[in-house]
């Protein structure tokens, strides 16, 4: 007699967890993917840095030369050397907040025998001044504009000629 208990009856195997290999090959791929971001990171935090850095000083030539464009003709002559010290956002300091200094911008004006030749003359003219604005990121308020490195710091020529009223 072929009669079978239902003990004795052989079960398939239901699959209902990940093998090692899988387990294994899901963990590779999610560290080399996890490698990769980090090795990113670095590279991003620079250019963050560097892209914050061009916008504060943008607003700060943008605030030296409207300050100077709203002084009259002698006036902005007179701000040969002056320097402006800013926060880490671009914004002015005042004296008080000297503490806090990132940003060191320095004026430069040449007038008369050292302003601006224009194409075709021999001569200076002697009514437009050459202003050049040098800013530095270097949170020092003595910073040396004369002897330092010409990567540390950036400079813009502007002009400036007397208004008639």
């Amino acid at each position: 007699m072929n009669h079978q208990h239902p003990i004795f009856v052989a079960k398939t195997p239901v699959s209902a967890a990940f093998s090692l290999i899988e387990t294994v090959l899901a963990l590779g791929i999610m560290g080399l993917a996890v490698t990769a971001l980090l090795g990113l990171l670095p590279h991003g935090i620079q250019m963050s840095k560097k892209a914050a850095d061009a916008g504060a000083q943008t607003r700060i030539i943008d605030f030296v030369s409207a300050r100077l464009a709203n002084m009259s003709y002698d006036e902005v002559l007179a701000q040969d050397n002056q320097r402006v010290f800013f926060d880490d956002q671009g914004v002015q300091l005042l004296e008080q907040d000297m503490q806090s200094t990132i940003y060191v911008a320095r004026v430069r004006v040449f007038s008369g025998t050292n302003g601006v030749t224009l194409p075709g003359g021999l001569t200076a003219e002697p009514m437009l001044a050459r202003v050049i604005v040098q800013v530095t990121n270097v949170p020092n308020v003595n910073f040396n504009f004369d002897t330092a490195l010409p990567g540390t710091f950036q400079s813009v020529p502007l002009l400036f000629g007397p208004t008639v009223p």
